[in-house]
This record gives C-alpha cells, sequence and structure tokens, in this order.
C-alpha cells in the first residue's frame, strides 16, 4: 500500500483534514503504509490507544506513538494546527515569517517560531545539491542594536548572532525581452567571525568552482567586493561598490 496522498488545494486540504482524528490517521499511514509493524517484535496486531495517539501491540505490550521521531515529538500544540502550518508554509511562494503564522494560528509568537523553525529543518532534504553557477555571500547580525555598540561590537552582545548567508544568482529574459535577474536557493549557516577561514568552513552547501561575490567583507583583504573561489581567495576583477544584492535582499527577508 502506498504513502497518502498530499491534497493538491485549499478545498481538498480542508476536506481531508476536518477534525483531529482524520489528521493522527494520516499520520499513522504516513508512518506505516504496509499496516503497524510493532518495532520490538514486528507483530502487525495492535490497539489503538486514543489518549497517548498510540498503537499498542497486542503481543508484547510495546506502546509506539504516532508522531514520536516526528516534527510533532513531544509539542502540545493541536495536530490539526500542526498541519495548516506545514500547508502553509510549503504552499505561499514567497514563505512565511513566525509573525505571519503566528496571525494565521492565533497563537503565541515563540510557538509560531517554534513550529515555523521545526517545519524549515523537516523541510531540508540530505541529498540536496550545492549552490552552483554564480553565488552571492554576504555575512549579517541578527538580533537587533545593541547600546553602546556599534559595528562588528554588535556580535558581541548576547542576543546577538553573526549569520552567514549564500545565495545562487539565476538570470532570466522577461517578457520584454530584457535581461534580469533573481534570487535562487539559498544557504544559511551559523559563524562566529565573518575571516577568511570562517567563511570557507561554511561554504560547504557551495560547488566546488562557484563564482561568490561579497559587497562587505572587508576582514577578507579590505576590498568592499570580492570575488571568492572555494578553498582559495582570489582579489581582483571587481568594481569597488558593486553590492551583492541578491544576497543582502534574502536575507532580509528570511
Amino acid at each position: 500500500m502506498p504513502r497518502p496522498t498530499f491534497p493538491k488545494g485549499l478545498r481538498e486540504f480542508r476536506q481531508k483534514f476536518s477534525s483531529d482524528a482524520t489528521c493522527w490517521e494520516y499520520l499513522s499511514q504516513s508512518r506505516w503504509p504496509e499496516g503497524f509493524r510493532c518495532p520490538k517484535c514486528d507483530s502487525s496486531r495492535s490497539w489503538w490507544i486514543l489518549s497517548r495517539h498510540a498503537h499498542e501491540c497486542q503481543q508484547c505490550g510495546h506502546q509506539a506513538s504516532v508522531s514520536a521521531g516526528t516534527l510533532l515529538h513531544r509539542s502540545h500544540l493541536p495536530i490539526q494546527d500542526w498541519f495548516w502550518a506545514a500547508y502553509l508554509v510549503a504552499t505561499l511562494t514567497p514563505g512565511m515569517s513566525a509573525k505571519q503564522l503566528q496571525r494565521q494560528l492565533g497563537c503565541r509568537y515563540q510557538t509560531a517560531w517554534f513550529v515555523l523553525h521545526r517545519l524549515r529543518r523537516g523541510m531540508v532534504s540530505d541529498t540536496r545539491s550545492r549552490l552552483a553557477g554564480r553565488v552571492e555571500a554576504d555575512e549579517v547580525i541578527v538580533g537587533g542594536p545593541v547600546r553602546g555598540k556599534r559595528g562588528r561590537g554588535v556580535t558581541k552582545a548576547v542576543h546577538s548572532t553573526l549569520v552567514f548567508g549564500a545565495v545562487e544568482v539565476i538570470a532570466y529574459t522577461d517578457k520584454h525581452g530584457e535581461k534580469m535577474e533573481k534570487a535562487g536557493r539559498l544557504r544559511l549557516a551559523l559563524t562566529q567571525r565573518a575571516d577568511a577561514v570562517s567563511i570557507r568552513l561554511r561554504t560547504h552547501s557551495v560547488d566546488r568552482d562557484p563564482m561568490v561575490w561579497s559587497s562587505n567583507l572587508p576582514l577578507l583583504g579590505g576590498q568592499s567586493a570580492i570575488q571568492l573561489r572555494l578553498f582559495g581567495i582570489v582579489q581582483g576583477g571587481v568594481r569597488a561598490g558593486v553590492g551583492a544584492v541578491a544576497v543582502c535582499s534574502a536575507v532580509s527577508n528570511a
């Protein structure tokens, strides 16, 4: 028996997942497409424990929770809210922020951030290909302004984090025949310093021979725009003042 299909539209989604029971059934069928098998004794006979949303093996008594090991593991948020959050995050083309998800679910911001963080981690494929072609890279300080701190001194604050971002730049022709560029796939990684060594260590998501541009990495040679090659830094060939527009736009919307 194949895994259950995902709804193709909002109407089908609303009809398919109209109650908590239908959501739990869908999750159970997704985990055991061929029917429940006890992870302890491999028996296929079980009772359904509604209060725990788990299968109890009739042979050995082992209980297997449907949500164990999933994004819903140990979460107190209703399963319908999880399904709605997953649908919104997966189908909204521009992407969704924690603030938007908070408004849609009617929950606290901390809850929306937690759900969104788990969903994003779950959507990352272990077999995803690396960024290739023209790639823009830059660093950003997340956490807001700090009193008495300027520039990179902000990163020493407890609530501030230095993040390195890299984004593919995709060239295309619009309907008027003009050549345009847009941001493609994005990779983000935490970093302690924005120096050459740290940046190279965090470019594991970039192909071995990309063209990487940065608009504001002064520690990489003191240039306003620097051309990087993975596992080595090559300066020159870039006009001062040429900005990494795509990565700045992508990071600001992340």
